[in-house]
């Protein structure tokens, strides 16, 4: 982080996950990742089960007023250039709603994206984690012996900015 670049807030962070700031996320990246050294107001945490299968995610337990597209956050989850937080399935659709996302055509898992600017992006997305179902596809895949387990309740969904 340059020394004449605001220190990150949580107003900082909601911009980051309301698609409002990309300047935001690389500075937040920098800190977390390149100088490992987050702010008072973030602490490392474990990734809860809904997450499980996703590889490569880092999660931080966030204090302060932190919300994606109005809804509250007290967790976010980094991946490279994009970022993730879990929200109740309700807060989820209220905000598929309002942002207008479509479907994604896939059978997997639901899934609901917007671009935020067709032409140079970034895009938002709403998913419901696939859990290891993704892993489990590509052992089969590979003739692996996958053992059938009963479905767990479907997990809220996610919302992911990137």
């Amino acid at each position: 982080m340059a020394e004449d670049e605001p220190a990150p807030t949580p107003a900082s962070l909601t911009h980051v996950l309301s698609c409002q700031s990309r300047d935001a996320l690389g500075t937040f990246a920098e800190l977390l990742f390149l100088q490992n050294s987050p702010p008072a107001w973030m602490r490392p945490a474990e990734l809860p089960k809904a997450l499980d299968g996703m590889t490569g995610l880092y999660g931080f337990a966030v204090d302060g007023n932190v919300a994606v597209f109005g809804e509250p956050a007290d967790h976010v989850y980094f991946m490279q250039d994009w970022i993730v937080a879990l929200l109740p399935r309700a807060s989820a659709q209220r905000i598929i709603q309002a942002q207008k996302m479509e479907r994604a055509p896939i059978a997997i898992t639901q899934q609901y994206y917007r671009f935020v600017d067709p032409e140079v992006g970034p895009m938002i997305g709403a998913f419901a984690p696939t859990g290891d179902a993704v892993t489990k596809l590509l052992i089969g895949a590979f003739g692996g012996n996958v053992a059938p387990k009963l479905a767990p309740a479907p997990p809220p969904p996610t919302l992911r900015c990137c």
